[in-house]
């Protein structure tokens, strides 16, 4: 287990080699990496059926049902959704990590954004 003052350290110097910048960095490049290719999917598949993208988005939870039959608007609104979801994941592995490292403090202030990102999502999503 690593020493907390020593990781503390690290973060403070700039930490590029601390579990924490690395986990979080690990989060946001996974993110745009999947969030880039099902953009750039549905861009394509739009391209090759000859279709306008619509001014509407797929419902999330039709997202699934949509993906096989190839929608475009289907691709596109998961990787939008996935580019949104990326900073909530780096918060939560943040948070995980300081939690890991016994810094309470900052693992409560890291629940209290998760807490109100949350809140955010699911007042956008159910009115």
């Amino acid at each position: 287990m690593p020493d907390p003052a020593e990781t503390q350290h690290a973060v403070r110097e700039g930490g590029a080699g601390s579990p924490l910048y690395r986990g979080v960095h690990q989060v946001f490049a996974v993110g745009m990496v999947v969030s880039a290719l099902l953009l750039g999917l549905g861009l394509i598949l739009s391209l090759l059926a000859g279709r306008t993208l619509g001014t509407q988005g797929v419902k999330p939870l039709a997202l699934l049902g949509n993906l096989p039959s190839g929608d475009p608007g289907a691709f596109l609104s998961l990787g939008l959704l996935a580019l949104l979801l990326t900073p909530v994941a780096g918060v939560l592995r943040a948070t995980l990590q300081l939690a890991r490292e016994r810094q309470g403090l900052n693992a409560l202030a890291g629940l209290a954004v998760l807490a109100i990102l949350t809140y955010g999502i699911l007042r956008a999503f159910v009115g």
